[in-house]
């Protein structure tokens, strides 16, 4: 035997005809089979009952429908228009809930329900009860004991006398006169029709027109918080305009190392270095070689640089004596325009 599931979604019809709230509930499913595989185009029979209390209650409606489903395995039907079975469903009290809505399905289209499905009724199909507002009469009192705590509860009819007294003409005749400009000038925040404000200086930090410096006797550190020189970067930092002293300056530089490693027979080693950054034009170079850190040989290492261009340059390692070497060398270079 197949076995058949469904999925339910209730709608509740809203729309008032001749001041009248329909008796109905929209009801759909999506009826699967045992494979999880819609079940299309069929006539399937569905038996409806409204229990109260609890998901096992008292059915206190029941009614039966016959339906196909569409292309999509969806069933639509409406709660109160069936054929009813037993019970009333327009003299529900649905303020007496919970209330609980018990779907049985026939995928045969007969009367042997054999799939079962409940579901809660919660607050939309709820709107029912507002029918019971047409029995109402005489005055409603507020017993919320949250709006009677606050301060809303004392508002009285004539308060809201005073609720749209707002500002409709402009009374000293200008539109523009509470409107200032704010401006700064170094620590000192100025309103256009007059008074200012000054703001109060950092201890160490200070600002004298477009410039920025530190009155503290110490030194600056960035990334480090005991900087053992006036300026002290921990880490990497690009300098463009470099001045050093009073001497000439420069536009930029860039530095790195590259590991040349042994020479492996040869006496003259060649290596490519490319610029991290281009220049504008092609740099000053200097390089220097040293033997890795431990190693046990002491050798000495010339560096000729060559085919420099604003994107790189080669260098050409041999050592002094002109003989080859065994160990890791590593190259310095420094450039600069």
């Amino acid at each position: 035997m197949n076995r058949f599931f469904l999925t339910a979604l209730f709608l509740l019809f809203c729309a008032c005809v001749f001041a009248q709230f329909p008796q109905k509930l929209s009801y759909q499913a999506v009826i699967r089979d045992g494979s999880n595989s819609l079940v299309l185009n069929q006539n399937v029979g569905i038996r409806v009952s409204v229990l109260q209390g609890s998901i096992s209650g008292v059915s206190v409606y029941i009614e039966t429908h016959s339906g196909i489903t569409n292309n999509n395995g969806l069933l639509t039907l409406e709660i109160g228009s069936g054929t009813v079975f037993s019970g009333n469903f327009s003299q529900i009290n649905w303020g007496n809930g919970p209330y609980f809505v018990k779907t049985e399905i026939d995928p045969n289209g007969g009367g042997s329900y054999a799939v079962t499905s409940t579901s809660q009724l919660l607050s939309v199909p709820y709107a029912l009860h507002a029918k019971t507002a047409e029995s109402l009469s005489g005055p409603l009192n507020e017993n919320d004991p949250v709006f009677l705590s606050s301060v809303a509860a004392g508002i009285t009819i004539a308060d809201t006398a005073y609720w749209n007294r707002k500002l409709d003409t402009e009374i000293d005749g200008s539109v523009t006169n509470e409107l200032q400009v704010l401006s700064q000038s170094n620590d000192t925040i100025f309103l256009s029709n007059g008074g200012f404000a000054v703001i109060p200086p950092d201890q160490n930090w200070m600002v004298a027109d477009t410039n920025l410096y530190n009155a503290n006797n110490g030194s600056v550190g960035i990334g480090t918080a005991t900087p053992q020189e006036k300026l002290e970067v921990a880490g990497r930092a690009k300098v463009q305009g470099l001045q050093v002293g009073n001497g000439n300056m420069f536009k930029s530089m860039q530095g790195g190392k590259v590991l040349v490693g042994q020479s492996f027979g040869q006496a003259l080693i060649f290596v490519d270095v490319v610029f991290p950054t281009p220049f504008v034009n092609p740099p000053n170079v200097i390089c220097t070689a040293s033997a890795e850190p431990g190693t046990i040989y002491d050798d000495s290492f010339d560096i000729t640089v060559r085919f420099i261009t604003n994107t790189g340059f080669q260098m050409i390692v041999n050592r002094v004596d002109g003989s080859t070497w065994g160990q890791n060398t590593e190259a310095f270079w420094f450039a600069f325009e």
